[in-house]
Order: structure tokens, then sequence, then C-alpha cells
């Protein structure tokens, strides 16, 4: 997962953004929240600018952020609005080598084409199902840093 050489000299505001569905956003936002604080520099939705269009914003987090890290689940996939899956086709279209998927719950049924083929062949992080939350922490500052 390296940058390219263009990025390698651009300057990002945050190390990631973490995207999530809107239902999940509590659970999953203070857990990201409370191990990254001090060790790496996030946005998440929440952190939009007010009266700025969705759609703007989140092209611009593609952007600003040297690593992308969507949350899948079941809330995710199906989102109705389909805000999700259009976040996930822009970062693979403009940034895929910045993608971290992390699934963090099974079990899940893709329901479209690029997630299909990102879930079978990203190199993902899965949220444990048992103790070994240390090592998806590690796992993933050890993904994240600067290069």
């Amino acid at each position: 997962m390296f940058h390219n050489h263009e990025e390698e000299r651009a300057m990002f505001s945050y190390d990631m953004i973490i995207f999530v569905q809107d239902e999940d956003r509590s659970s999953i936002h203070s857990c990201f929240i409370e191990a990254l604080r001090g060790k790496r520099t996030i946005i998440t939705r929440d952190d939009f600018a007010a009266g700025v269009a969705l759609v703007e914003a989140m092209a611009q987090c593609i952007r600003d952020c040297s690593w992308i890290v969507p949350l899948f689940t079941a809330n995710f996939l199906s989102d109705p609005v389909g805000l999700c899956i259009d976040f996930i086709s822009r970062v693979q279209f403009s940034r895929p080598h910045a993608l971290i998927p992390v699934i963090w719950e099974k079990p899940l049924e893709p329901t479209t084409v690029s997630v299909n083929h990102l879930l079978q062949t990203g190199n993902l992080l899965c949220w444990p199902e048992y103790d070994d939350k240390d090592n998806f922490w590690s796992s993933l500052l050890d993904r994240t840093r600067p290069t």
C-alpha cells in the first residue's frame, strides 16, 4: 500500500478518515477515537463542515487524508441512500492504494461487484471476534505509518 510518487510530496491534513454508515457511527467512532487519540490524526463524517454538500465533503476527505478506512457492516452495505457504496467507488477510482478496508462484522453480503471484488482481493483488516483487539490496533497503526 504505497502512495504514488506525487503523494509522497503531498501534505495531508489528516492521517485517516474513518468512514462508517450513519447507524453505526456512535459505536464505531468512539472505539476508534479512543484507540487512536494521540497516535493518528483522524476525521469522521461527524467532522464535515456544516452546510457543505456531503458528496463534496467526501471528495475533499479523500484528497486530504493519507489513508481511507471504511468500516464494513451490514448497514454499510445496505445503506438506503447509497452513500457508503458511492464513497467506496470514489476511493477505488481516485486513490485505491490508500484504502484500508475493515470488516467490522460478519457475515457480509456484498451488494455490488466492486465491493465484492474489494472484499475478495483487498488487504482487509478484521475487527477481532475475540480478545485480539491489541493486534487489530497494532496492525492498523503499522499500515498507516507515514511513508
